[in-house]
């Protein structure tokens, strides 16, 4: 069965690792702002220019029943891949354009906002931590969050110094 809510995508969200998000939204229906996402990885990052060289792969993608596993089984040239990792970081990474979507919310006292407070306090790589968990909650929500309290690589590399009782 296609996915509905990747053929909703914009031809350019294709580009920019809308469907990345997509696989980790626990409900892909709520994604809000990809067209946000869009425009600013256009005004940020150069998105127009890799659209034009990735155009083959995103007619393929397009012309596939569900566009986002189209768009990853596409041939692309080395070209369009470098541009699409470089929109990539750019967009998700670098430039605030995630912030722009909003695949599921984070409820005021629950995992994100514990997770969060608990960040702000670490002693090593505080950023590392709330970049982590605020992007989390931007696509999962709570029960992303849920994941990355039990997982206990993540809780050693970032949540450790101090120990926080979440």
């Amino acid at each position: 069965m296609p996915n509905i809510a990747s053929n909703r995508l914009p031809p350019k969200g294709l580009v920019v690792g809308a469907c990345d998000i997509f696989r980790l939204a626990l409900d892909q229906e709520m994604c809000k702002g990809i067209d946000e996402l869009v425009t600013c990885a256009t005004a940020e990052c150069g998105l127009d220019d890799c659209a034009a060289k990735c155009k083959a792969s995103i007619d393929c993608a397009l012309a596939g029943a569900d566009h986002c596993k189209a768009m990853a089984t596409c041939d692309r040239s080395s070209e369009c891949s470098e541009c699409m990792t470089d929109v990539q970081l750019c967009a998700l990474v670098q430039k605030s354009c995630k912030d722009k979507l909003q695949c599921a919310s984070a409820a005021q006292g629950g995992s994100c906002k514990k997770l969060e407070a608990c960040c702000e306090i670490q002693n090593y790589n505080p950023a590392g931590c709330l970049s982590w968990t605020r992007n989390t909650a931007l696509i999962m929500g709570d029960p992303g969050c849920d994941m990355l309290i039990k997982d206990e690589n993540f809780v050693k590399i970032y949540v450790s110094d101090p120990v926080c009782r979440l």
